[in-house]
């Protein structure tokens, strides 16, 4: 019997905050969907809203270079907008908010990848068509 070689999920991690969160499963099923392979790129979203997560992005993104050591790896977030400079001197590509819902296409055509600094952390637009598994929730104000 003929053993199917299953594709491996996309590395897509992410600190912080709720839209991360949403962000990184959408970013998730869409590099899946194409079939990107995991050991070719790695995906960090950053947190920045206080000093300790702003310490464990720069502790994650080192930590994924070094396991993913053929792997383009790719930051982007809220750490990235504050001090793009940094995530660069690791050797990391440099992703702005603005073009993170570009992230999919810009894997599938390996073609250059953005190296302009990144936009405001709001600039740009969530990834587009997500819609967050799950029941949906409310809050009565």
């Amino acid at each position: 019997m003929k053993r199917e070689q299953l594709n491996p999920e996309p590395v897509v991690t992410s600190l912080g905050c709720k839209v991360n969160q949403a962000e990184a499963a959408w970013l998730r099923a869409e590099l899946a969907r194409q079939g990107t392979d995991p050991q070719e790129l790695v995906v960090l979203l950053t947190c920045t809203v206080t000093a300790t997560a702003a310490r464990q992005s720069r502790q994650m993104a080192r930590r994924l270079a070094r396991a993913h050591p053929g792997a383009r790896v790719v930051v982007s977030g809220c750490d990235v907008q504050l001090d793009p400079q940094r995530y660069r001197d690791m050797g990391l590509v440099v992703l702005g908010r603005a073009e993170l819902a570009r992230l999919p296409a810009l894997a599938a055509s390996g073609g250059p990848w953005p190296e302009n600094d990144p936009q405001s952390p709001q600039a740009g637009p969530l990834c587009p068509g997500l819609e967050a598994p799950g029941p949906r929730r409310t809050r009565g104000l």
